[in-house]
């Protein structure tokens, strides 16, 4: 495992935190925002991060919504 080195500045904004233990790590999105988990197929776990949770499959976003995807594939060596 990677250690952080040196600390990061607080976020500018209300935050909430977002841990995926089972891959390692972590981040802070906005307060009021929705974080959902799915599995893509057998080594692969995608993370969202949503402004509103209606926008999690649109392919065009409204002005002023905000979409994280996060995607770890996991390989063996």
């Amino acid at each position: 495992m990677v250690e952080p080195q040196g600390k990061i500045a607080a976020p500018s904004f209300e935050s909430q935190t977002y841990i995926n233990e089972s891959v390692g790590f972590a981040l802070e999105y906005p307060a009021g925002w929705t974080a959902q988990e799915m599995v893509l197929g057998s080594r692969a776990l995608q993370s969202l991060l949503l402004s509103t949770p209606e926008i999690a499959n649109l392919a065009v976003l409204p002005e002023g919504e905000t979409r994280v995807t996060v995607i770890v594939y996991q390989w063996e060596p």
